[in-house]
């Protein structure tokens, strides 16, 4: 069984430039990002890519909810790039 999934994805410090926003789009055929942001939601099946590579790749935070009432945050701390340092909340 399944259950419903929401992410948001945002790039705060620097927009995405139109070569990220064309790989993000291969995500999902359901997303339009932006470029400062991408959503995906899915009733069925999950997220299929690893959300903190994702966050330190393309964005700088990302918010997760669940039917589970499960929220999951990732979030990039400023640091020395290309590893930028990855925080994660999470709460029920």
């Amino acid at each position: 069984m399944s259950e419903y999934q929401y992410y948001d994805f945002y790039a705060i410090d620097k927009p995405l430039t139109q070569e990220q926003i064309a790989v993000i789009s291969t995500f999902s055929s359901r997303t339009h990002p932006t470029p400062r942001r991408a959503t995906f939601e899915y009733n069925y099946g999950d997220f299929s890519y690893n959300q903190e590579e994702v966050v330190s790749t393309y964005f700088d935070m990302m918010l997760a909810i669940w039917t589970t009432r499960y929220i999951y945050c990732v979030q990039k701390v400023p640091g020395e790039e290309p590893h930028p340092q990855i925080t994660k909340c999470s709460a029920r």
